[in-house]
């Protein structure tokens, strides 16, 4: 079972590239991995993913640490 950690490490990734992609295809993949997530994670917040993954502040990553 992926942890917060790994939700939050996958959304920097994603977001890393937010520019360098099309926007529909971004969010598609934002999508895809929500499914992902969810299927093997009933408590993970598809919301909070996407969020982290848009904003240029993520407050999981903050939450978490490095």
């Amino acid at each position: 079972m992926m942890t917060r950690k790994d939700y939050v490490n996958v959304s920097d990734i994603l977001r890393a590239y937010i520019d360098e992609i099309p926007q529909e295809t971004f969010e598609d993949m934002i999508l895809d991995f929500c499914d992902f997530f969810q299927a093997d994670n009933d408590n993970f917040d598809p919301e909070k993913f996407e969020q982290a993954c848009l904003n240029s502040t993520n407050k999981l990553y903050q939450k978490v640490g490095k």
